[in-house]
């Protein structure tokens, strides 16, 4: 099992990024039709918008089961700490709490991540009381990095997915999937790397114990 701190930033990390990856697609999408459609009049914008907010707003509001499809896309990929077993209930109750951010056609670009009252106890509650499959990451690169890409891109995937037109979305996907670390636009989850980077230095480094850690 691994260390509670780190099922916790585990959580936090994958709903990041898998909201992260459900604006980045939308907001990705939005900037492909307002370009394609640049002759069009008011209207017609207004109606695309609608859509696009539309698909966002389902997305947030419809937790259950595409958590359900987001955690079977992380179990297929075996990502530490769950590995073939993310728990489903705890991070459709985290995503409850967890407000993503808003699209830029909303007046809104500034990536930030917001909460509702209660998400950083629900969230430490979780962590102390879920069990994990993994205690150490298998991975070679850092296992954070790994959970942030495939998270980032599993939101976009199930973005796609829910959306009212997905050819619009999937035609757009690829775009996603060529940037190097696309999460990095948003700057907590950028925030998040760095501070457990700088935790397991000090850890190594002695400065720390496992129990502190």
């Amino acid at each position: 099992m691994a260390n509670p701190l780190r099922q916790k930033e585990a959580l936090r990390a994958a709903l990041y990024a898998y909201y992260a990856g459900a604006h980045a697609i939308t907001e990705t999408v939005e900037k492909v039709q307002s370009v394609s459609s640049s002759g069009s009049g008011k209207d017609a914008t207004e109606m695309r918008h609608a859509m696009l907010e539309a698909d966002y707003q389902r997305l947030r509001e419809s937790p259950v089961h595409l958590i359900e499809l987001f955690c079977e896309i992380l179990d297929e990929e075996d990502l530490y700490p769950f590995g073939g077993d993310w728990p489903r209930e705890a991070m459709t109750m985290l995503a409850e709490k967890l407000i993503p951010p808003k699209l830029s056609i909303d007046g809104e670009d500034d990536c930030k991540f917001r909460f509702k009252k209660g998400f950083k106890e629900l969230l430490n509650d979780i962590a102390q009381s879920v069990t994990s499959e993994q205690s150490k990451p298998t991975s070679l690169d850092h296992w954070l990095v790994v959970l942030f890409n495939t998270a980032f891109h599993a939101g976009a995937t199930v973005a796609a997915r829910n959306a009212e037109t997905p050819k619009a979305y999937f035609d757009v996907i690829t775009e996603l999937e060529e940037e190097t670390e696309p999460w990095t636009r948003y700057p907590q989850l950028s925030d998040m790397l760095d501070r457990q980077l700088r935790r397991e230095t000090r850890r190594k480094t002695g400065l720390v114990s496992d129990l502190d850690y």
